[in-house]
C-alpha cells in the first residue's frame, strides 16, 4: 500500500501541467518598467521579456495597454489612446537611464495621469503593473502632489526585485499587492501567479480548472486517505482497550497491595500490643520483686533499730538515686560519700537474698562496658542527659525517609556519652497511637542502643502528634518523680530530676491533631528541651511552635549542628544546677548555725 501511495504522489507532481493555462480578463492596463541606473541593460531585457510573456496571456483584442518607464524621471512609451500592437512595441522599448547627477523623480500617480488620461473606459477595471528595484524604488506619490481620481476600479501590482521592501498602499487603488522577487531572472516565474491574482481580484474567483486525470488522482488520494483514517481509528480503539485493561489490572494490584498492607499493619499492631503487654507484665514482676526487697529491708531495718544499729538506705532509693553534679570545691568529699553509700547499698542488696533475673545479668554486662567516645571528646566533660527520640512512623513520612531518619539517629548518638552512670537513651514511635520501643533503663552502651534503633519498624497510618507528645511527657514526668524529696524548695530552678531531659522529635511536622497544648506542658511544666530532625520537606509552621526556636530544627545532614546544640544545652543546665547546689549548701549551713 505504501508503494502505491508513493506512486500516486509522484504522479501528482509529475502531472502539474494538467492545470489549464490562465487568461487575463478584459482590462485597461499600464505597465511601468524600471530603467534607472541601478538596472543593467541585461536586466532591462529581462523586464521586456517578462512583459511580453504577460501580454501573451491577455486578450489584446478587448484590452488596452499603456507603457511607461522611470529613469527615475518619467518616460511614456505609449498611452491608452494609441495602444495598437503593444506586443511589437514592447520589444522596441529602449534602455535609457538618466545619467545626470540630479535627475528629477516621478511617481506612480504621475505616470497614471500621463498615460491613462484619455481612452480610459469606465466599464473596464484598471490594472497597474510596476517593476522596480529595491535600491531606487518608484514611489507612489511625490510630496505635495494631488492624487488622481480613478474612473474605474484600480488594482496595483508592485513587483520588487532585490531585498525586502515594504510596499505601502496606493490610496486611489482598490487593492495594492506587493510581490517580492530575488532577481530579474525569476520574473518569468511570476506570469501564471500574476494572472491568477488579477483574475482573483477582478472577478473574485480563480480561473484554475482541472482535467479528468487530476480528478482521478484526487479521488485516489482521498480513497487511500480514508483507508488510512480507518486504520488510525482502529489503532486508537485498540490503544484505548489496552489502556482500559491495564488500568483495571493496576487497580486490582493496588487493591491487593492495600489489603496486604492492612493485614501486615494489623499483624504488626497485634505484635506491638503483645510486646506492650509483656513489658507491663515484666514491670509488674519487677515491682513485686522490689516490694519484696523493700519488705525484707524493712524487717532488717526494724531488727537493726531494736539492736541499736543504724539502718542502711532503702534498696528502692538506691536503685533510682542519681548523684548530682559535684562542684570542684567538694569533689573529694562527695566522692568519698558516694563510695560509702555504694558499699552500704551492695551489702543491703546482697543480704536481701532476692533472685537475679536474666535482664539483670544483661544489665550488669552492659554496665561493665566502656564508653565509645575518646577521652578528649567534649561530651565526656559535660553532665549526662536523658535523651528521648520521638519518631514518626506514619504514612506521611514514607519508607525511604524513614530509613534515612533511622541512620541519622545513629549519627546523633555518636556524639552522646552513653555509658553506665552517664547519658541514657529512650525511643518512642508514634502514628495512630504511641508506643515505647525501648526505655531509659534498657540499654547502657552505644552499640546496644544502635541495634535497638535499627530494629525500629515502619507502621504507616494516621499522624497523632499531640497524643505522642502527651505520651512522651508522661514518661518524662515519671522519670522526674522517681527521686523522693521531702518538700519542694522555693529556689528550685529545675524539676526534681537531677539531670537534663531532652526530647528529639523526628518528624515532618504534619499532624492530624493540634499539639500546641502538649508542647507548652513539656516546655513550661517539665522544663524539657526539644529539638526536631526533619527531611527536606516539612511543615515549619507546626514544628517551630513545638521547638520554640528556628535554630532547634535540623535536617538529616546537620550532625555537627545537632551535637553543638546538645552540648550548649548541657553546659547551660550544668551552670544552673551548680548554682542551685550552692544555694542549697548555703541554706543547709544557715540551718545548722541556727
Amino acid at each position: 500500500m505504501s508503494h502505491i501511495l508513493f506512486f500516486l504522489i509522484v504522479l501528482v507532481f509529475s502531472n502539474i501541467e494538467c492545470v489549464i493555462g490562465c487568461t487575463w480578463p478584459e482590462v485597461d492596463a499600464l505597465f511601468i518598467m524600471d530603467s534607472t541606473p541601478q538596472v543593467t541593460s541585461f536586466q532591462h531585457k529581462a523586464e521586456v521579456d517578462f512583459l511580453r510573456q504577460v501580454m501573451s496571456t491577455m486578450k489584446m483584442s478587448s484590452s488596452n495597454v499603456a507603457m511607461a518607464q522611470f529613469t527615475p524621471w518619467s518616460r511614456v512609451e505609449w498611452t491608452l489612446a494609441n495602444s495598437t500592437y503593444p506586443e511589437s512595441k514592447v520589444q522596441e522599448a529602449p534602455y535609457c537611464p538618466c545619467d545626470q547627477d540630479n535627475c528629477p523623480s516621478t511617481s506612480i500617480n504621475t505616470l497614471i495621469r500621463y498615460t491613462m488620461n484619455t481612452a480610459n473606459r469606465k466599464s473596464v477595471p484598471d490594472v497597474i503593473l510596476v517593476i522596480s528595484n529595491s535600491y531606487q524604488p518608484l514611489v507612489e506619490v511625490l510630496p505635495n502632489e494631488p492624487l488622481i481620481s480613478p474612473i474605474s476600479p484600480l488594482h496595483v501590482f508592485y513587483v520588487v526585485i532585490g531585498s525586502n521592501m515594504h510596499v505601502s498602499r496606493f490610496e486611489p487603488s482598490a487593492h495594492t499587492v506587493g510581490i517580492k522577487v530575488t532577481d530579474f531572472e525569476h520574473l518569468s516565474h511570476l506570469v501564471l501567479p500574476l494572472c491568477q491574482s488579477v483574475n482573483g481580484y477582478i472577478k473574485g474567483g480563480s480561473t484554475t480548472r482541472f482535467g479528468p486525470l487530476c480528478w482521478i488522482i484526487i479521488g485516489a488520494i482521498l480513497f487511500f486517505a480514508l483507508i488510512l483514517l480507518a486504520l488510525l481509528a482502529y489503532a486508537i480503539y485498540n490503544y484505548n482497550e489496552e489502556n482500559r485493561r491495564l488500568r483495571h489490572r493496576i487497580a486490582e494490584s493496588e487493591r491487593l497491595l492495600r489489603k496486604q498492607n492492612e493485614y501486615f499493619t494489623s499483624q504488626l499492631h497485634t505484635e506491638m500490643q503483645k510486646q506492650i503487654a509483656t513489658g507491663e507484665k515484666h514491670a509488674e514482676e519487677m515491682k513485686k520483686q522490689q516490694d519484696m526487697m523493700q519488705s525484707q529491708f524493712d524487717r532488717r531495718d526494724k531488727d537493726r533499730r531494736d539492736s541499736g544499729i543504724a539502718s542502711p538506705r532503702s534498696p528502692r532509693d538506691v536503685e533510682v538515686q542519681v548523684t548530682p553534679i559535684p562542684t570542684p570545691i567538694e569533689h573529694d568529699k562527695n566522692e568519698s560519700e558516694e563510695d560509702n553509700r555504694s558499699s552500704e547499698t551492695s551489702e543491703s542488696v546482697l543480704s536481701s537474698g532476692s533472685d537475679i533475673t536474666e535482664s539483670t545479668e544483661t544489665d550488669s554486662k552492659e554496665l561493665n562496658r566502656k564508653t565509645h567516645l575518646p577521652r578528649d571528646h567534649p561530651a565526656r566533660k559535660l553532665p549526662p542527659i536523658d535523651l528521648m527520640f520521638l519518631v514518626d512512623t506514619s504514612s506521611s513520612i514514607g519508607i525511604n525517609n524513614f530509613d534515612i531518619q533511622k541512620n541519622f539517629i545513629c549519627e546523633i548518638l555518636k556524639d552522646v556519652d552513653i555509658a553506665p552512670g552517664r547519658s541514657r537513651i529512650a525511643m518512642v514511635q508514634y502514628a495512630q497511637d504511641p508506643s515505647v520501643v525501648f526505655g531509659f533503663d534498657q540499654y547502657y552502651s552505644f552499640e546496644s542502643v544502635r541495634r535497638g534503633v535499627m530494629r525500629l519498624s515502619y507502621t504507616g497510618g494516621a499522624t497523632m502528634l499531640s497524643k505522642a507528645l502527651a505520651f512522651a511527657g508522661g514518661i518524662m514526668y515519671h522519670e522526674q518523680n522517681l527521686k523522693k524529696t521531702t518538700k519542694r524548695h522555693q529556689f528550685l530552678p529545675t524539676p526534681k530530676h537531677d539531670r537534663l531531659q531532652v526530647l528529639c522529635l523526628v518528624s515532618d511536622g504534619y499532624s492530624d491533631d493540634n499539639a500546641d497544648k502538649e508542647s507548652v506542658n513539656l516546655h513550661d511544666r517539665l522544663h524539657v528541651k526539644i529539638f526536631a530532625v526533619v527531611t527536606r520537606s516539612f511543615n515549619k509552621d507546626k514544628l517551630v511552635p513545638i521547638t520554640r526556636f528556628d535554630g532547634s530544627v535540623f535536617t538529616v545532614h546537620q550532625r555537627e549542628s545537632v551535637a553543638i546544640w546538645l552540648w550548649r544545652q548541657q553546659r547551660i543546665w550544668a551552670e544552673h544546677y551548680s548554682a542551685f547546689i550552692e544555694k542549697e549548701k548555703k541554706r543547709s549551713t544557715r540551718r545548722q548555725d541556727n
